[in-house]
């Protein structure tokens, strides 16, 4: 049981340093080749890939994967499967719908030249949620090594088609988008061959009489309730420096978004995919020491970003993007300690998760995000940049404040 446990958290580990990476060096190529205007550009673009994802494929993933694995052990897998799939053609549908009508309403205010960066967006968002889909259910039934094969081939397609078509095509964000959409449409052609292995346990031969349609749809909407929020809150930062500075600024601050504050956002995942299961059971050992995990993320973000303000800024930094993002640099260690704040927050949240208390994780989730929208306007408004990067100090700061407070006021609940 030990060495199974170690193999996995070793192929999970792989994983996410693989998504590191590949992140990393695809910042690389985008900065070579775009602007930070037409960086800009692009993560303004990338908003809309985070609102579809926030309201229509995450939530669908979610309540696919927390039912997956009960409808083996319960012998619904194939019911689940056939209910699974169902869902995933009307998302299709949906998001169809939401690509025609963006395009008369473009059309209508006079900005027809972002039709195509809709089209592109909602395409792109639709294949890479049924390929993360995936992604999860082979994580959750074990197929850890099918898991990684994906991730990597995925990564090293995405690097391999935006150099080529970077090269030999207009240098714009629409072709940085198409070329992830052949990414994760070549990945998913690649899944195709192993997704037998989801289903090699399958039956319905049991006596599970439960309603898949029913369990998917209302999970995925509780699970939808606070992406409104989350999405303004995560989107506002480049919309705000959008409005009050310009999409020069927009383009720096997604770069320095992507090389600080994302990586610890994995990072934190990474120990959230480990601990989970840990985590969900009230009386493991993991369970009742939730506040040291806690203090030791928060250690190792200040030893992160202290390692960063020491050797990233000044010896890497030039091999992870070009000169014209140089600016960045000053910024980095505080996007770090915000992102290892962000994901200390989010292993209570996790916690939480597993007490049940859902609930109290939506007012966590909603009040935190009216916060963080609220500063991003207010402080892209007085200082740009710098604003920005405040703002998501005191976001993250306040996320991880919350989550701790509330898991503490709930303790009684828990088995201590």
């Amino acid at each position: 049981m030990a060495r199974k446990y170690i193999t996995d958290t070793t192929w999970v580990i792989a994983t996410k340093i693989i998504n590191i990476i590949g992140a990393l060096a695809l910042i690389r190529l985008l900065t070579e080749f775009l602007s930070p205007i037409q960086y800009g550009h692009l993560a303004l673009a990338l908003t809309g890939f985070g609102f579809l994802t926030q309201m229509l494929m995450g939530p669908l993933g979610q309540a696919i994967g927390r039912y997956y694995s009960h409808s083996i052990h319960t012998g619904g897998l194939f019911d689940f499967s056939y209910a699974a799939i169902r869902y995933v053609k009307k998302a299709a549908y949906v998001l169809m719908v939401f690509c025609m009508v963006s395009i008369v309403l473009l059309n209508w205010i006079g900005e027809e030249s972002n039709v195509k960066k809709v089209v592109l967006i909602c395409v792109y968002s639709y294949i890479f949620g049924v390929n993360d889909l995936i992604n999860g259910m082979q994580n959750l039934a074990r197929n850890r090594k099918e898991w990684f094969a994906n991730v990597a081939i995925e990564t090293s397609l995405k690097l391999i088609l935006v150099l080529f078509l970077l090269s030999y095509f207009d240098q714009s964000p629409e072709i940085v988008l198409l070329a992830l959409i052949l990414s994760s449409l070549l990945a998913l052609a690649h899944q195709s061959l192993n997704i037998s292995k989801l289903n090699k346990n399958s039956t319905n031969e049991g006596t599970n009489k439960t309603d898949w349609n029913f369990e998917i749809l209302s999970f995925a909407r509780k699970a939808a309730l606070w992406g409104p929020v989350v999405w303004l809150q995560q989107s506002s930062d480049r919309w705000s420096l959008q409005h009050f500075s310009g999409s020069n600024e927009v383009g720096l601050y997604a770069a320095l978004y992507q090389i600080s504050y994302a990586p610890m956002v994995l990072v934190g995942g990474t120990i959230g995919a480990i601990l989970v299961p840990y985590l969900y059971n009230q009386n493991s050992d993991l369970a009742r020491r939730y506040k040291s995990i806690f203090w030791y993320l928060l250690g190792l973000t200040a030893l992160a970003a202290y390692l960063a303000d020491l050797f990233l800024v000044k010896l890497f930094l030039p091999l992870i993007v070009s000169k014209e993002f140089y600016p960045i640099a000053q910024f980095i260690p505080l996007m770090i300690i915000a992102g290892g704040l962000w994901a200390a927050g989010d292993v209570l949240i996790i916690t939480l998760l597993g007490q049940m208390k859902s609930e109290m994780v939506l007012h966590i989730k909603i009040i935190s995000s009216l916060l963080g929208l609220l500063a991003n306007v207010i402080c892209a408004f007085l200082f740009g940049l710098i604003g920005v990067v405040y703002a998501q100090m005191i976001f993250c700061t306040f996320y991880a404040v919350l989550s701790y407070y509330k898991l503490v006021m709930c303790r009684e609940d828990l088995s201590y």
